[in-house]
């Protein structure tokens, strides 16, 4: 690293008053817009299941959400556009509950009607729970709740207590009691030896508001209560004593909560955006600056498994936030130290000190620049015993200074400090040590250092001091309180009971010894819980030593960048790779690591050698070029693994009933399985790997979600998979399917006592029937790869691409605007090819929006020359991909097309269920050489896939192909 670029740059004259810019300290969010054709499309409610995979209730029917895609699930007949609630139960069947009372399960992909013997209600199903006996409950809007026992379903309603009809949420209590949220307060009910037992909680009972609208337990057992006009409350489930944090609620009705243990609580509410109450300070702050979030109808929040914070909004889309990360934007182009101490942010940069305060009402930072009558370039900062903040500077020694008396003292060459360049200070058993650009510094003191008076004892280490070099980046106090000292160029060293030791040439222990390279620099050093320690180098990555034995982690072990800044550990004993492409965070046991990067605004994050502060209380602030970001631990057990599942097993493309150890027939060996790895944190980071034992042992990766097998012989199988959101496999979770594949009944010993003659003759029967549904099906696909290759190939050769840039050339000088649709159509057209190249069939209505791209820039090229009708009334049939412009390319390619012959090609509608595709025949004196193979293709797809012919009428003037329209279902 060139030290001169590391700590010499631009001196940058700041052209506002800091005291009047304000930034909040907010997650990033990042938006999912949901794909076009679902535009219309608003969600209400979200779910996550056992696989992770997250459940939408929309007011178009029911949607899950993989990170990537989101796909529809809608009844034959759905009852209901509206999905008001969503549950799997413990044997996996999903309830989806919906707007007009009717209920449906998900079974193998497929809604199929709920129908008990007394009926479902006919008020909106707004919640499902399941209590210890495995007892279902469903609450309505309208009718109380329902309890399902032994597949009888009794209703409880205000005849039987309750205190309101209309509920609006439903949660279980460790003792499998339910709670209700409605709006006369809270009832709790459960079901024993068929009778009903309910409890209320109302005003009287302390309860701030009668209408409760969410519920919300905790890591304790206890409920968060939000209600319509009181803000929320928290009620002990034991005692059902209540605790009301705020007095005056002004934040409107609260409609959801979500919960981080120990940290904070997100409240969404009805209009005024999203709220967080803070556990350790008892303050609320509103969220979503910037955002459409801000002041808008929040309908649900969830917590995932990743530490995600999801965010449901009245208007379409969704949105998401890792929960772990904060950003804090600043005006300051390049922050060099951070110190967080009594909740205020001390930042160093090349113009001096400054400090960020927090308004605790509304979350917004001011930031105020300390010593400005100082030309100092702050690069160290660290805070005494005495509330002194030391500064330490590029080139000017040491500042100590004082906010509250406002004092200031200067440690020079004067004070014994002869390196004036202070990259870290840090503070272990009655010694400051610095690390400067000319060996350690030792300060003691026994008065307050920001006196004149006090006496200040300054001791040099220089590298004759065992220090191995002089050029030191960093001072590190490990858990046994001894100083440690990043060196440039000899590694490491570090100071016990008052004898220096060097970490530098070192012995691998990995079944042989071996000598390592030597350390050479280390920018940056932590310690993990079990006082392994991790040293960032120049060259090869991290450096953990464990003992007096060590190794090297570099971009073969997933360290995905070697330039690493620093290295932090947190309160969970996780470390904090930062580099400048994000922030990784390392499970240190397994060496596991995930990476934070464009999708939590971390990318680009150019930060500073050790720019970093971390707090007694375990929160981190790491500072990025011109950004700070605040790093929380989170208690819950997070995954640090994609969630990975089979999603179908389709046999001959039909999906089956799978499960472990079953058996297929013979018959049914030709296998499509497809899966998914769940990880909302990088989705387009998961790759796979698979392996099928019995078949091929070899592990196989990809990042295709789908596996195809054909004709497996007899035998028993294992599928295995495993994926992973990181850079290599290591301790990656595996899950397997086994199944076996039976012989043939030909090679069964009762076929065969059952006679030769008869087995033969059933067996070639047999053979015979499965080989024409073989060959149906591989010529199917063989007739749509070669048509999706023809089509590509045909729009993409050398005379097609030539003639539309011919095109464009000529109408880019004449008129700029249109060479611009020319090209969004250029590009429409080709987008359309890929789209659609993989379906067997496509709407009609599709069809023509491709053959609408192609025709304008065949009428840009042809003008006049060319003449086109469509005429289509019946848009509800389907038809092959690229049919139209197919048959539209054909009658251009082997026909006259000029001013005096213009070429005349009709689209209409024929008899009911056909279409025409119509062209003057005119044909070239001198045809272009073709194969007939499109036409002959498309005439066979059409054949396999509908047993429909396509029509050829040809006449001295005019050439026309009928296409039947296939079925619209």
């Amino acid at each position: 690293m060139n030290k001169s670029a590391f700590f010499v740059s631009i001196i940058f004259i700041w052209g506002w008053n800091y005291n009047n810019l304000l930034s909040s300290q907010t997650p990033y969010f990042f938006f999912y817009e949901i794909e076009e054709g679902y535009r219309d499309i608003k969600p209400e409610i979200i779910y996550e299941d056992g696989n992770n995979l997250l459940w939408l209730g929309t007011n178009k029917g029911l949607f899950s959400f993989d990170g990537i895609e989101f796909t529809l699930f809608n009844p034959e007949f759905p009852p209901s556009d509206d999905v008001r609630a969503i549950y799997q139960d413990k044997k996996g069947v999903y309830w989806i509950g919906y707007e007009n009372g009717e209920i449906y399960q998900l079974i193998e992909n497929q809604l199929l009607k709920w129908s008990p013997e007394e009926g479902t209600p006919v008020v909106p199903v707004v919640d499902f729970a399941e209590d210890n006996e495995g007892r279902l409950w469903f609450a309505t809007y309208g009718e109380g709740v329902y309890v399902l026992d032994n597949g009888r379903l009794i209703n409880i309603d205000t005849e039987d207590g309750l205190l309101g009809d209309e509920i609006y949420d439903m949660e279980v209590d460790p003792n499998g009691k339910i709670w209700l949220g409605t709006d006369g307060g809270i009832n709790i009910c459960s079901y024993q030896n068929r009778q009903k037992i309910i409890e209320s909680i109302t005003t009287n009972e302390g309860l701030p508001d009668d209408i409760v609208r969410e519920l919300l337990p905790d890591g304790q057992g206890n409920f968060w209560v939000g209600m319509h006009e009181k803000g929320i409350a928290y009620i002990d489930s034991r005692t059902y004593h209540f605790d009301a944090p705020v007095d005056s609620w002004n934040g409107g009705i609260v409609k959801c909560m979500a919960i981080f243990e120990d940290l904070e609580l997100w409240i969404g509410t009805d209009g005024n955006g999203i709220w967080r109450y803070s556990l350790e300070d008892k303050l609320f702050r509103p969220l979503g600056f910037g955002t459409d979030l801000n002041n808008s109808r929040i309908q649900d929040l969830h917590k995932d498994t990743e530490g995600n914070i999801w965010i449901v909004p009245n208007k379409s889309g969704l949105w998401r936030a890792n929960r772990r990360f904060e950003i804090l934007e600043t005006p300051f182009a390049n922050i060099q130290a951070v110190y967080d101490h009594k909740k205020n942010i001390w930042i160093g940069t090349e113009n001096g000190l400054f400090e960020a305060k927090e308004n605790p009402k509304t979350g917004k930072w001011d930031f105020l620049h300390h010593l400005d009558n100082q030309q100092i370039n702050v690069i160290s900062l660290f805070v005494d015993e005495y509330e002194n903040i030391w500064i330490g500077t590029f080139g000017n020694g040491i500042y100590i200074f004082n906010p509250s008396s406002n004092r200031l003292r200067h440690i020079n060459e004067k004070n014994g400090l002869l390196n004036l360049s202070v990259l870290s200070i840090k503070k272990v058993a009655g010694i400051c040590y610095l690390a400067t650009l000319g060996g350690v510094y030792e300060i003691q003191y026994s008065d307050n250092p920001v006196n004149s008076n006090a006496r200040l004892d300054v001791h040099s280490l220089k590298a004759e001091n065992s220090l191995g070099a002089n050029f030191i980046y960093q001072v590190y106090i490990d858990s046994q309180e001894n100083p440690w000292f990043a060196t440039d160029g000899k590694g490491v060293s570090y100071k016990k009971n008052n004898n220096f030791y060097a970490v530098n040439d070192l012995i691998v222990r990995d079944g042989r010894a071996k000598q390592i390279e030597p350390l050479n620099a280390v920018f940056s050093i932590t310690e993990d819980k079990n006082q392994c320690f991790w040293m960032a180098t120049s060259r090869n990555g991290l450096f953990r030593l464990n003992g007096d034995s060590g190794t090297y982690l570099s971009i073969e072990s997933g360290v995905r960048n070697l330039e690493i800044t620093s290295l932090i550990t947190d309160n969970q004993g996780n470390i904090l790779i930062v580099h400048p492409d994000g922030i990784d965070l390392m499970e240190p046991v397994n060496n596991h690591i995930i990476y934070y990067d464009q999708e939590v605004a971390l990318d680009d994050l150019q930060p500073n050698l050790n720019a970093f502060s971390k707090n007694r209380d375990g929160k981190i602030w790491i500072a990025g070029k011109n950004k700070l970001i605040k790093y929380s631990n989170l208690k819950e057990d997070l995954r640090i693994h994609p969630t990975t599942f089979i999603e179908k097993v389709s046999v001959f493309l039909d999906p089956i009933a799978w499960e472990n150890g079953m058996a297929l027939s013979a018959e049914n060996n030709n296998l499509v399985i497809d899966f998914k790895g769940i990880w909302y944190t990088q989705p387009n980071d998961v790759k796979y790997r698979y392996c099928l034992k019995g078949y091929n042992d070899n592990w196989i990766q990809t990042k295709d979600r789908s596996v195809h097998y054909s004709n497996l012989p007899p035998g028993n199988y294992t599928f295995c998979l495993s994926s992973t959101e990181g850079e290599i496999w290591k301790n990656e979770p595996i899950i397997t399917w086994t199944f076996e594949i039976d012989p043939p009944i030909w090679k069964t010993p009762g076929f065969i006592l059952g006679g030769v003659f008869l087995g033969g003759f059933l067996f070639y029967w047999y053979q015979k029937l499965r080989d024409k549904r073989l060959q149906r099906v591989s010529l199917l696909e063989k007739e749509m790869a070669i048509s999706q290759l023809s089509a590509l190939q045909a729009q993409i050769n050398p005379h097609f691409l030539f003639n539309n840039f011919n095109t464009l050339v000529g109408i880019i000088e004449e008129d700029p605007q249109s060479a611009v649709t020319y090209v969004e159509n250029l590009s429409d057209f080709y987008r359309s090819i890929m789209k659609f190249r993989n379906m067997e069939t496509i709407s009609l209505n599709e069809d023509l929006e491709i053959l609408k791209s192609y025709w304008y820039l065949i009428n840009k090229r042809f003008g006049e020359s060319i003449i086109f009708e469509e005429s289509i009334s019946e848009l509800n049939g389907k038809v092959i991909p690229l049919t139209l412009q197919m048959l539209v390319e054909n009658a251009i390619k082997h026909n006259v097309v000029s001013k005096q012959n213009p070429l005349n090609i009709k689209i209409y509608q024929g008899e009911k269920g056909w279409i025409r595709v119509e062209n003057d025949l005119q044909p070239k004196i001198r045809p272009e050489e073709s194969t007939h193979f499109g036409l002959n293709s498309l005439m066979i797809r059409y054949e396999l896939v509908s047993g429909k012919k396509i029509k050829v009428q040809k006449n001295n003037t005019s050439f026309c192909v009928v296409i039947p329209l296939l079925n619209g279902d």
